[in-house]
């Protein structure tokens, strides 16, 4: 059954149909957004009192208890360090949606966009950009405050879009969005004293709130969030954006193969081989040589145009190599070794000779047994009772390859 804008709008929430191709093979992943407007220091980092590296506590508190959070190198006057906490390079991988990430400004400056009370604040991207989707990295302290918030949506042509009735949970509940982060501990800058650590494990939590752009706008670019919050109950941070990335997947690489061996994809750039499944490291070229027949098997190709947007496998190519006539002949085999009276040579079919060339030699280098045998596979008898017992070596010929291996008689 066809797909209907209805149901499309179903599986891609606010995604206007013309970004999506027309099989509908649309891709999404988030980039952390570069924005100016952060107003408070949050994040407590490196050694000694919380107060040295913060410029305000998450919560409102009271002047014994202001909790704020740490990165992962913060040490505390008593030398103590948060059994878990922020990570120093601000990255965080969401929880709880793949291929979500969120950058954290750095702990040494403002990294919240706080609002304490009723108020507005405003984050401007440095680089305005179109997307679908846009998740907000936020948390509440002193309580959630229910769905006061409205997040005011601007972009380049001088438009906006209000999305109300937004929640943002208290950092210690588990309910009202969806965690991007359990943090897993704070640190105190009240005056009880300001260094102390409170390990939870899993509180307290970064969320992750979603804003759906309406369809009308998201081919347009966004310039700026406003955030405005109406009640005076909870203290507000927002923390960092994402915004979703929208491709259309490659079209399905070819692969071609002349000579023998030679793959060429039918992209020139983004290509990954593959053999037998696997990704062969380091080949990313639109061309791939397979140069032994040991490597023989089935390769594919995807072509990847950016991170996520991923073409379909190409079609698989089999490579089938043969094995250059030295390398057939150095699997013979000899047997009994040493012998008793006759022994037997097994040698392999050699592809592109005439045939095989035997020579048993014995000590001084004299041929003692000459021998043409089929250059298609064949197992022969050597007759060796009338020979003295000794070492003899067993030479074969065909073409310009050659073997050997040595014999003793008993």
């Amino acid at each position: 059954m066809p797909l209907t804008s209805t149901a499309l709008s179903r599986v891609l929430p606010g995604l206007a149909l013309a970004l999506l191709p027309a099989l509908g093979l649309a891709q999404t992943t988030y980039a952390p957004a570069a924005v100016t407007g952060y107003n408070a220091d949050v994040i407590a980092n490196g050694v000694g009192a919380v107060t040295a590296s913060t410029t305000a506590s998450v919560d409102r508190g009271i002047p014994i208890v202001q909790w704020c959070f740490a990165d992962s190198s913060f040490v505390n006057p008593a030398g103590r360090r948060p059994a878990r906490a922020l990570p120093t390079g601000g990255l965080i991988r969401s929880i709880s949606t793949p291929g979500l990430t969120f950058q954290l400004a750095s702990s040494s400056q403002p990294n919240s966009l706080r609002i304490d009370g009723a108020g507005a604040g405003t984050l401007a991207l440095l680089t305005p950009q179109a997307t679908p989707t846009i998740k907000v990295l936020a948390t509440e302290g002193n309580g959630s405050g229910g769905a006061d918030k409205s997040f005011i949506i601007r972009f380049t042509d001088g438009t906006a879009q209000v999305i109300g009735g937004v929640v943002v949970p208290d950092w210690y509940s588990n309910t009202g969005a969806t965690p991007a982060l359990h943090v897993g501990s704070r640190v105190n800058r009240g005056t009880s004293p300001n260094y102390t650590i409170e390990n939870n494990g899993t509180h307290p939590t970064l969320f992750e709130v979603t804003l759906t752009i309406d369809p009308a706008n998201v081919r347009k670019l966004v310039q700026s969030i406003t955030v405005d919050k109406t009640l005076t109950d909870p203290v507000l941070n927002i923390m960092g954006l994402s915004f979703a990335q929208v491709c259309s997947a490659p079209p399905q690489p070819t692969i071609t193969q002349a000579p023998a061996g030679t793959l060429t994809s039918s992209t020139s750039t983004g290509n990954q081989w593959y053999y037998n499944g696997l990704p062969i490291a380091g080949a990313t070229g639109s061309t791939y040589v397979v140069t032994s027949a040991a490597q023989n098997g089935s390769y594919t190709v995807v072509v990847t145009t950016a991170p996520g947007c991923s073409s379909p496998a190409s079609a698989p190519q089999q490579v089938v190599l043969t094995a250059t006539a030295a390398a057939q002949l150095s699997a013979v085999e000899l047997t009994p070794n040493p012998a008793h009276g006759s022994c037997r040579l097994r040698v392999p079919a050699i592809g592109g000779a005439a045939a095989v060339q035997l020579q048993l030699l014995n000590a001084l280098g004299q041929p003692v047994l000459t021998r043409t045998l089929p250059a298609t596979g064949t197992t022969t008898e050597l007759d060796v009772r009338g020979l003295a017992a000794g070492l003899y070596l067993v030479q074969l010929h065909a073409g310009a390859a050659s073997t050997s291996r040595r014999l003793l008689v008993e």
